[in-house]
C-alpha cells in the first residue's frame, strides 16, 4: 500500500502544531517570569562585580603613592 502525502498537507500540519504550542505559551506564561528574574538576577551580578572593582580601584589609588617598583 503506497500512501502519497502532498506538500500542501505537510505545511498545514506544521502550522496547526505551531499554532498550538504558541497557545501552550500563552497559557503558561511561567517562561516569562523565569526570563525576567534572570535578566534582574544577572543585573545583580554584573553591579555586585561593579562593586568590587571600584573598591579595589580606589585602595590601589590610596596606596599607589607608598608603592616602590625595582627590578634589583
Amino acid at each position: 500500500m503506497l500512501i502519497l502525502i502532498e506538500p500542501d498537507m505537510i505545511q498545514q500540519e506544521t502550522r496547526a502544531n505551531c499554532h498550538t504550542s504558541k497557545q501552550k505559551d500563552n497559557q503558561h506564561p511561567d517562561g516569562d517570569f523565569v526570563k525576567n528574574f534572570s535578566v534582574v538576577d544577572a543585573l545583580c551580578v554584573i553591579l555586585f562585580a561593579f562593586w568590587f572593582c571600584c573598591t579595589s580601584t580606589i585602595a590601589v589609588l590610596t596606596g599607589a603613592r607608598r608603592i616602590t617598583f625595582t627590578l634589583n
